[in-house]
């Protein structure tokens, strides 16, 4: 009792508490809910939330003033704004698009700069489309969607240009921001599809081959053998695989000859 009130407050919010201590003065209503700094008496800072009322003490004019700690609170949402800003940094490093879906609306709420790279729509274009609209198959997709699956699914899905292209989706459900939300994680999966075809193609022309072929590893142990190879030699795939080519020397000829095919 009897010192100074700016003793109590932070300097930073001296000037902004004058012209508050001034306003009150000159109205009836509450001033509005202040969030400010004091200090304590060991001179450590506690963040309160004050409301300043005009009343009438012992026949004076005089202001009441209820502050409440919200320290708490406020270590919590910076916790909270630091989370965000580093699912936000995860968010735009990542290499997979990565797009929000509001289960409420079913439209996007956000997406990643790999997004934007992948389907060529700006962050705008975005906010205002429904996922059917990136795909090329748009009944699965609600579907997928609909049913908060996290499985991996396949799906043809169109860019902004209308070329088509194989993804694959991890989808989970989350709550942001208070609201259910529907994360996919969208890989494009054009390069292994097309290295996938050329081995299926290579395989069925090995397999096709009128030629006998057999493929081996370094020691030389056969792991494969296409049809021409039995109807040459008599065995079986079963029969050759896991044995070394050397089985099938016939003795007619020199060493060195051996020593070349081998």
């Amino acid at each position: 009792l009897g010192r100074d009130v700016f003793d109590f407050i932070h300097p930073d919010f001296h000037d902004l508490i004058r012209s508050r201590i001034v306003q009150a003065a000159q109205q009836e209503q509450p001033l509005p809910v202040l969030e400010q700094k004091l200090l304590r008496s060991d001179g450590s800072i506690v963040e309160v939330e004050a409301t300043s009322t005009r009343f009438q003490f012992q026949g004076q004019p005089a202001l009441l003033v209820e502050a409440r700690d919200i320290t708490e609170r406020k270590l919590a949402e910076q916790k909270l704004r630091e989370s965000e800003e580093h699912y936000r940094q995860l968010f735009e490093m990542e290499s997979d698009a990565i797009l929000l879906v509001d289960c409420e609306t079913g439209r996007f709420i956000d997406a990643n700069p790999s997004a934007m790279r992948m389907y060529g729509y700006c962050r705008e274009e975005f906010l205002q489309m429904q996922p059917e609209e990136t795909s090329d198959e748009p009944a699965n997709t609600r579907a997928f969607i609909a049913s908060g699956s996290n499985e991996v699914a396949f799906r043809r899905h169109r860019k902004k240009n209308g070329a088509v292209f194989p993804v694959e989706i991890t989808g989970s459900r989350i709550e942001y921001k208070g609201r259910k939300i529907h994360l996919a994680a969208i890989r494009d999966i054009t390069v292994r599809k097309q290295a996938e075809e050329q081995m299926n193609l290579q395989f069925k022309a090995l397999t096709a081959a009128a030629n006998a072929i057999c493929i081996t590893d370094r020691a030389g142990k056969i792991e494969w053998v296409n049809l021409s190879f039995t109807k040459l030699t008599g065995y079986s795939a079963d029969e050759a695989i896991g044995r070394t080519s050397r089985f099938l020397k016939s003795g007619q000829h020199p060493p060195e000859f051996y020593a070349g095919l081998w």
